[in-house]
């Protein structure tokens, strides 16, 4: 049995060649296609046979004379071989066998003797078709293969896979006497994207200062769901907070949402979203947002070397560090100001420095305000001030309160005083090597002292021991008054005034004696006997000889003390006059000022009875 389809075969010799013609006038040009031809735009590049004809191509030629048509030669062709069909890609890395995160193509390969009959005659048999998504894209048929005009039976055509999609292909070839090849059909799918994330109700590096509820939504259409992973943590304490409102998921989208996660100016911080996910290509995206909710501003805070100058005097400044702490950022560089005896100056670029950081998210920011600017003798205050991003403002200085009636100042406000200019002090009545004589009850020490800005202490040292010591209220009086004892011995005496700062003056005097009058008197009169009876001694001493020197040594020292009792006693009967002097002009004094009074007094009578008078006799 032979199956024949009959499709066109009046075939010109023109358009083909290389058949058995019975006539002779054709014969010579029969056998081969010449690469002159052209059909259809494509040239065949080939003066190999491309048909073979064989036996079983039958010559249906009309014998009709009179019908010039019938000269044409016309055959039918015998085919009972299926061409062969393979198909191959060039991608085929693929996850769980049917899914690829690039594209794709293939080649289709035919092996069929005659099928270059189904390319000349455009046989829209179609080969392959291609549906994405489920929608039919692209369908090839026999004019889409190609031959490299050296494989006269092998012909090929390329399909491409571009795009995210579903993908579903089949193969399958039928010649033109009805064989058909055995089809093939792939489907798979192909996803280039990697997952896309959107983010509502917060924006990176945002400043709040009001409660947010961030959302985020994670989306891809070949999304893996458990691969997904998501966190909400506080910078500053790296606590991690949990959403109140359950997710939402589906195979492919991730919804959460963020809420109630601040209450109040305890929670200002700097707040961090992240997130990770992955499809089923292994497309892994992953990102983090801060943002940041402050209401209360800047804070402020000093260096352990500026806490030891703060709110004190010292005798020189050294450089003063503040360190802000924003979570929002600063809108704009901070000023600085010092305020000298209350007259404020800002501060130039040149007077101070600044260093930026971030720490935990927040901006850290720390000012160097050089010693320089603190050089003279005054009260100081230094304070900044800055706007954030939020648009709080604030200041070093701004948390200075009161609290049960006391000042309390903030931890960065700063102000100290310089003064290196020492206290200025005077003793009155104490000289270097003197003797001062006074009652049992010791000799009166008046000592004034005064400083430029405030008194810390006065004291006075006696041989090395504190004697004194006036401090607080004490030291600002006018005159600081103190006894030494009359003990007679030479003491080496020392007054100190020290200020806040550090300043000491100092004033010391050496050698000297305290002694008591009364103590003196008894000495006196002891002297007296003392030298009645080394009198008598020496006379009988004189009787007895003066040959033996130790005599006269004694003789000597007697005289020596008879001679200091004496130079004694005149002192003490000049002192003795001069007390008595002195007691006799205070009496007169006394006196005349009674009479004085006494006078005014009369004169004072008289004038108010004659006023009295008067008034009678008007």
């Amino acid at each position: 049995d032979i199956s024949i389809r009959l499709a066109a075969v009046t075939m010109h010799p023109k358009r083909i060649w290389g058949g058995v013609d019975s006539n002779p006038h054709v014969s010579k040009q029969t056998n081969y296609i010449s690469n002159e031809n052209r059909l259809s735009g494509n040239k065949l590049c080939s003066r190999k046979p491309i048909l073979s004809i064989p036996d079983s191509v039958l010559n249906a030629s009309d014998l009709t004379k009179d019908n010039s048509y019938s000269k044409r030669s016309r055959y039918i062709v015998i085919d009972k071989i299926a061409p062969r069909l393979s198909v191959s890609y060039d991608n085929n890395a693929s996850y769980e066998g049917k899914y690829f995160r690039n594209n794709r193509a293939s080649r289709i390969l035919i092996q069929d003797d005659s099928f270059v009959f189904s390319y000349l005659l455009h046989d829209s048999y179609p080969i392959a078709k291609v549906f994405a998504d489920g929608k039919q894209v692209m369908v090839l048929t026999a004019k889409s293969f190609k031959n490299d005009g050296v494989h006269t039976n092998m012909w090929y055509a390329d399909v491409s896979f571009s795009g995210d999609a579903s993908w579903n292909v089949r193969y399958c070839v039928e010649d033109l006497s009805g064989n058909v090849s055995s089809s093939i059909s792939n489907k798979f799918i192909i996803d280039t994207l990697v997952p896309t994330v959107s983010i509502t109700g917060v924006q990176q590096g945002g400043a709040y200062s009001h409660a947010v509820v961030p959302t985020l939504v994670i989306k891809d259409r070949w999304l893996k769901p458990a691969s997904v992973t998501y966190s909400l943590r506080r910078m500053r304490y790296a606590k991690e907070l949990r959403s109140f409102v359950p997710r939402k998921a589906d195979s492919q989208s991730v919804s959460v949402q963020y809420a109630g996660f601040y209450n109040g100016i305890q929670d200002d911080d700097v707040y961090q979203l992240q997130w990770s996910a992955k499809d089923l290509v292994d497309h892994v995206i992953s990102g983090k947002l801060q943002f940041s909710i402050n209401r209360s501003g800047s804070s402020f805070s000093i260096d352990s070397s500026t806490k030891a100058m703060n709110r004190k005097q010292l005798q020189n400044a050294k450089d003063i560090h503040i360190e802000e702490l924003n979570p929002s950022g600063l809108a704009s560089p901070a000023k600085i100001s010092v305020m000298r005896d209350g007259v404020e100056k800002i501060l130039s670029k040149q007077d101070f420095s600044v260093n930026s950081r971030i720490d935990h998210g927040w901006q850290r920011l720390t000012y160097t305000i050089f010693k320089r600017n603190f050089a003279d003798n005054a009260h100081y205050r230094v304070r900044v001030m800055s706007v954030d991003k939020v648009g709080n403002h604030s200041c070093s200085e701004s948390a200075v309160s009161k609290k049960e009636g006391m000042l309390q100042f903030a931890p960065a406000s700063v102000q100290f005083t310089v003064d290196n200019l020492a206290p200025i002090a005077t003793v009155f009545d104490m000289q270097n090597n003197s003797t001062y004589r006074t009652n049992k009850e010791g000799k009166t020490l008046r000592i004034s002292a005064k400083d430029n800005i405030a008194l810390q202490y006065v004291t006075i040292d006696v041989d090395g021991k504190t004697n004194r010591i006036w401090n607080g209220k004490d030291v600002n009086k006018s005159v600081l008054s103190t006894k030494l004892k009359p003990d007679g011995f030479t003491h080496d005496v020392l007054v100190k005034a020290a200020d806040y700062a550090g300043n000491i003056t100092t004033l010391q005097y050496k050698n000297v004696k305290i002694v008591s009058i009364a103590n003196k008197l008894v000495k006196k009169s002891e002297a007296d006997k003392k030298s009645k009876n080394s009198e008598s001694k020496d006379t009988d001493s004189s009787d007895d000889g003066s040959d033996d020197g130790s005599d006269n040594s004694s003789d000597n020292d007697d005289w020596i003390a008879r001679s200091q009792v004496k130079k004694s006693e005149k002192s003490f009967e000049n002192a003795d006059s001069f007390k008595r002097n002195s007691v006799n002009y205070i009496g007169i004094v006394a006196y005349i000022c009674a009479g004085i009074i006494a006078i005014l007094c009369a004169v004072l009578g008289i004038s108010i009875i004659f006023k009295k008078k008067i008034n009678v006799s008007k």
